[in-house]
């Protein structure tokens, strides 16, 4: 957490604009805050970064490249480096390529892409404004069930293994349970070979389908409209694979940690409430004091104001400091979200939700049953299997270019995104009509607690 509230978090980045961030952190779940002035300012401001063309081709360009060397960095690690200099020297490395990876992302957030929808819309019915913002670039998800169709058409279980080790990383990209080979044995037995076959074709057709309606559409459109559709399917690309190099950089940086806590007698479960400082102190021979470490535990939080951080700990202070920042809400008598229409359809169904505070994640959606109502903050990758069985899709979170948007259009699920409180108010079990024709869910029935 501590990597993304730096002070010098802001100029790393084009676009990168948060002057006011607010963090909180309760047994390592991190709930962020935003100033909504703030907020505001990015939007007044967003078509214009956009639309700076020379700009955005650099900034795809270096944040490839900030992405390349974050995991770069963090392979150079290993446990045979014992020299503390040296140790040093790679931690603080890894947590600057950090810090910038962070600070790359933050254009891809949806503040930066309402002015740009609502021109579009403007522009486009909203049949063509779906394709045109729909990206046809296969991302990491996409390989990965492109390559288990071939193992399936090929009736190859041996591979398995081998499959598990290029992309069983992506289960834990929320939480720290990989994808198994049991778990993929399962998607290997989940389809015949005739149906492997059928659906490689259909998805190749259909990204092909969309690619010819994208160019019929754009000889038909301004330049600055094909432009800024092009910028959508960008970035809702690179917000995606972001998302994935992530979980593999905290997969790797996981690795240094537990390393280092290895080494230094500390308890695996207590290195992660160490922060940059306290690590660089760790490997000069100084532990974590017993006060701090027990206050971190209880509650973390961290508060950037544009030119320094401030960090709060224990859960009297974190708690005072929601209550002077407003932002402790009970929502239990809502029985009306609204938010922003993904994908149409309506749907009546029992929720699911399944969340940061949800302990396993990949479980939880292998225990979804066909259906149900999917309700997260924002969808992850990890979580593709639970929205395929998913009725519908509803997040707190998200815009035109995030994953839930993208990934319901392709699958055809009736999805409402940015509803900003659908995890506090909705409860495993609740019957809802997710109403994705208005933008509304209603809550029908509560479950009995």
């Amino acid at each position: 957490m501590e990597f993304y509230f730096r002070a010098e978090k802001a100029a790393y980045a084009y676009g990168s604009a948060n002057t006011t961030l607010l963090g909180i952190s309760r047994n390592n779940v991190l709930q962020c805050y935003y100033d909504t002035e703030n907020q505001e300012r990015i939007r007044s401001n967003s078509l214009k970064v956009l639309s700076d063309r020379s700009a955005m081709q650099q900034y795809f360009k270096e944040t490839d490249a900030v992405a390349t060397e974050l995991l770069a960095s963090l392979e150079k690690y290993s446990e045979s480096v014992t020299d503390p200099y040296r140790l040093k020297e790679l931690y603080q490395y890894a947590v600057l390529q950090y810090q910038k990876f962070y600070t790359s992302y933050d254009l891809s957030m949806p503040e930066y892409f309402e002015t740009v929808e609502e021109f579009l819309k403007q522009n486009l019915s909203s049949g063509d404004l779906e394709i045109m913002t729909t990206p046809t670039e296969l991302t990491t998800l996409d390989r990965e069930r492109l390559d288990m169709l071939d193992l399936i058409s090929t009736q190859n279980v041996k591979n398995i293994s081998e499959h598990q080790v290029k992309y069983g990383w992506i289960g834990a990209s929320e939480d720290d349970h990989e994808w198994t080979v049991d778990f993929f044995k399962t998607q290997f037995d989940m389809l015949t070979v005739d149906q492997a076959n059928e659906e490689r074709k259909a998805k190749m057709a259909q990204r092909n389908a969309t690619i010819k309606r994208q160019e019929e559409i754009a000889r038909d459109q301004s330049e600055e409209v094909v432009y800024l559709c092009g910028v959508v399917r960008n970035m809702a690309h690179l917000r995606l694979e972001s998302r994935l190099n992530w979980a593999r950089a905290d997969r790797l940086f996981n690795r240094m940690l537990l390393s280092l806590a290895a080494r230094y007698a500390v308890l695996s479960d207590d290195i992660y409430y160490y922060g940059e400082n306290d690590i660089l102190r760790l490997i000069a021979g100084t532990h974590l004091d017993a006060a701090t470490l027990t206050a971190r535990k209880q509650a973390y939080a961290f508060r950037y104001d544009g030119r320094s951080y401030g960090e709060y700990a224990g859960e009297s202070a974190v708690h005072d400091l929601e209550r002077r920042e407003g932002v402790i809400v009970v929502h239990e008598k809502v029985t009306t979200l609204t938010g922003s229409i993904a994908y149409k359809g309506v749907v009546r169904g029992r929720v699911r939700v399944i969340n940061a505070h949800t302990k396993n994640q990949t479980e939880a959606g292998e225990n979804m049953q066909e259906g149900e109502i999917l309700v997260t903050g924002m969808t992850r990758p990890h979580l593709i299997h639970a929205i395929k069985k998913a009725g519908a899709i509803v997040t707190d979170e998200g815009g035109i270019t995030c994953h839930a948007a993208i990934v319901a259009r392709e699958l055809k699920k009736p999805c409402i995104i940015g509803t900003k409180i659908a995890t506090q108010v909705l409860r495993d079990g609740d019957l809802v009509e997710v109403d994705a024709d208005n933008g509304v869910v209603r809550v029908l029935e509560r479950a009995e607690l």
